[in-house]
């Protein structure tokens, strides 16, 4: 984490029932250190890991650096009484762990003590930065067993801290060093160091890979899938995120100071798409700082949500640029601006955290609703799904699907309305494969589809937490809209209806009742044996950004249902829907073409509905 110590001592989205199962808020946790003079303004973290604190050289005490300066962080409870500020243990270079863990007498004086620390200056607990066992990084031999003996660490720091204090960790961005499912069971929570992954000519911090620039070892979503998998529940898991710019070789500096460096031209200032960052460059194209600022975070921010994750730390406070645009930025997405009068269709809607509020409504198909208490939700940058609902011109939304209970939550945090369909007993709706009526669910790959918008970087694994409700336009009809570029990747198509909102259960496939088929020209129904039933497109087909595609799901015929794709701009669906006329050409996507190009192939619709390819 924090090579800036090192450096100093030498010289940074859903559904309802998946929201209402989180903890009501999330985590900000700022790292504030001892060698910083600012004072954090306390109202914009959740809680405060002072850094640092040590283990003494006998091995069983506990000491903090610059007593007094922890102590000012102690007082701004007094003007957040929800704040809470821990004793951060450890950090780059810091001996001492090695031998006090793995002996048993030394190891619980130790425990012992950090509750007689905490209780003396009336701190929230102890986090442990141990970077990293096992690794020698701290310049100490470790001993084989390193993992057991920490995982013996965190139990008995966790049986002399009791209930009533927080226990926590730094893990590096690879859980390899820790036996999580041994030991996690001792934590409050998980603080993942997913920056310092790589330098120049690298990012150091993306959260995806891929992109203009290079990556490290690790991306941040990599990481945390990677932590995840190792036995960390995501309700336990907070994502680290890098409040400075990196050069490599220890070099950092705040974000500050990367504006006043482009402003007065001495860096270019970059974005990179993919991973998600912005860098600089100098004079002489060279890459010179990959940084975080509010267009990563908020990114990284809503990846937090998506993922259901416990929060977000940042190392470290005092490298905010002066307008303090980081923390802000990263408060302001996980926690948000907290609203006491808002409603839908004159229904009030309720805080389930995270920025969202929500309610469960009975709508009527045709009736128009308004939402009131906040002018983002009228605002044209407001997404609303135009599968349930149609915008009026005076503001209002017109209930497309059919009549029902639905719920309905107001997301803050990515600006959306999410909507699900519920039965009567206010569980999410799910298909009836005997009757062909109820909701139809689809999952996908993340990078390949999402409502309101899907997963952009490499993130290819799927996951049932984002499932998307297609609407019940109809007893036997439903509909699923997509943009490409926006719910819908161009080049990463591949999704699969299901009948609930999960992976357990009932799936649409050529093969197995219900059956799905489809005339599309541009997608296909998969029937390999890895993908039976996935959504993809034709080997000849391509999509472009800016089209938009209408998925209607007709289960009349339980044993066979019929999947029609309607392209919104030319309103071709299949192919007998074409004109019959034979001096009429389309290209493979569908659409009518008068200027021809030689070599170019081209489809020929014949009278009888049939088509043949052709090349001019």
């Amino acid at each position: 984490m924090k090579r800036l110590y090192l450096a100093l001592l030498c010289l940074m989205l859903l559904s309802v029932h998946t929201l209402l199962a989180q903890d009501v808020g999330k985590k900000v946790v700022a790292y504030v250190t001892s060698w910083s003079s600012i004072t954090p303004d306390p109202n914009v973290m959740t809680h405060i890991n002072y850094a640092f604190g040590g283990v003494g050289s006998d091995g069983t005490s506990v000491y903090a650096d610059g007593t007094s300066r922890m102590q000012q962080m102690i007082r701004l409870k007094s003007r957040n009484p929800k704040l809470k500020v821990l004793l951060s243990i450890g950090g780059w270079g810091r001996s001492n762990f090695s031998p006090m863990a793995k002996d048993e007498t030394k190891r619980k004086a130790f425990a012992k003590a950090c509750r007689a620390f905490c209780d003396r200056y009336n701190l929230d607990g102890i986090d442990i930065d141990w970077e990293f066992p096992g690794n020698n990084s701290s310049g100490e031999t470790s001993p084989s067993g390193e993992k057991q003996n920490y995982t013996l660490l965190m139990r008995d720091l966790r049986e002399a801290l009791g209930d009533d204090l927080l226990l926590t960790m730094a893990s590096s961005a690879d859980p390899g060093y820790y036996d999580f499912k041994s030991c996690i069971q001792y934590l409050d929570f998980v603080n993942v160091m997913t920056y310092d992954m790589s330098g120049p000519p690298n990012h150091h911090s993306a959260l995806y890979r891929g992109g203009t620039v290079g990556n490290g070892w690790l991306v941040q979503s990599e990481s945390i899938q990677n932590h995840l998998k190792a036995g960390i529940p995501a309700s336990k898991l907070v994502m680290g995120l890098a409040f400075y710019g990196n050069s490599g070789a220890g070099s950092q500096i705040s974000l500050q100071e990367i504006k006043n460096g482009i402003a007065s031209g001495k860096w270019t200032d970059h974005w990179d798409n993919v991973a998600k960052v912005p860098y600089v460059t100098d004079s002489n194209g060279a890459f010179a700082y990959g940084y975080d600022d509010e267009r990563s975070l908020t990114v990284k921010c809503q990846y937090i949500v998506r993922q259901k994750l416990a929060g977000a730390m940042y190392w470290e406070y005092a490298n905010d640029d002066n307008k303090g645009t980081e923390r802000k930025t990263v408060y302001d997405c996980l926690l948000g601006q907290t609203y006491d009068n808002l409603t839908f269709g004159g229904v009030p809607l309720g805080s389930v955290g995270a920025g969202s509020y929500s309610a469960v409504l009975d709508f009527e198909q045709g009736q128009v609703y308004y939402a009131s208490g906040a002018d983002a939700m009228n605002a044209d940058t407001w997404y609303y799904d135009p599968d349930f609902f149609a915008r009026q011109p005076d503001g209002g939304y017109v209930f497309l699907p059919i009549s029902g209970k639905y719920s309905l939550t107001a997301d803050f945090t990515c600006n959306a309305f999410h909507i699900i369909p519920l039965d009567e007993d206010g569980q999410p709706l799910t298909y009836d494969p005997e009757q062909g009526t109820g909701c139809v669910w689809v999952i996908g790959a993340n990078s390949s589809i999402g409502k309101p918008f899907y997963a952009e970087g490499s993130d290819s694994s799927w996951d049932e937490a984002n499932a998307i409700p297609m609407a019940p336009i109809a007893g036997s009809k439903f509909r699923l809209t997509l943009e490409v570029g926006k719910q819908l990747n161009p080049d990463k198509v591949n999704f699969k209806l299901f009948h609930q909102n999960c992976f357990t259960g009932g799936e649409f496939t050529m093969t197995s009742k219900p059956r799905i088929t489809t005339s599309s020209r541009i997608f296909t129904v998969s029937n390999t044996t890895s993908e039976k039933g996935n959504i993809k497109l034709r080997t000849t087909a391509k999509i472009t950004e800016g089209q938009t595609y209408v998925f209607t799901l007709d289960t009349s015929n339980t044993s066979k249902s019929v999947l029609t794709v309607e392209d919104l701009e030319t309103g071709l669906s299949q192919t007998c829907e074409l004109s019959s006329q034979p001096d009429i050409l389309y290209n493979l996507q569908g659409h009518r073409v008068t200027n021809l190009r030689s070599g170019n192939i081209y489809i020929v619709p014949s009278a009888d509905g049939t088509w043949r390819k052709v090349v001019k």
